[in-house]
């Protein structure tokens, strides 16, 4: 296993998305937050699994939420560079990698 680290851009990016969707429906964004975490452990137990998407930028779906974990890979470490809405500005992460 190759541990996974989250740039500040990434967590604010979470920090935003719970926020919203707690505030539409109350446990939403723990949902959306405990769906995040199952992806982020996937990346963590096995990154060659996520294709490439752009540059060196790999990208892992949730499943029940229309969001992209991007990530670069190292040597010994994996970088989570942004968690991204898909529906909104899909290329806006792009400017992180």
């Amino acid at each position: 296993m190759i541990p996974v680290q989250l740039r500040p851009a990434a967590d604010r990016d979470i920090l935003e998305a719970v926020n919203w969707y707690e505030s539409r429906h109350p446990g939403l964004g723990i949902r959306f937050f405990e769906d995040l975490v199952r992806v982020l452990d996937r990346i963590e137990e096995s990154r060659g699994q996520f294709p490439n998407v752009y540059r060196n930028a790999h990208r892992a779906l949730l499943s029940k939420f229309p969001f992209g974990v991007f990530f670069t890979k190292y040597e010994n470490r994996t970088l989570v560079v942004a968690v991204s809405d898909l529906r909104r500005e899909p290329g806006l992460w792009q400017s992180r990698v």
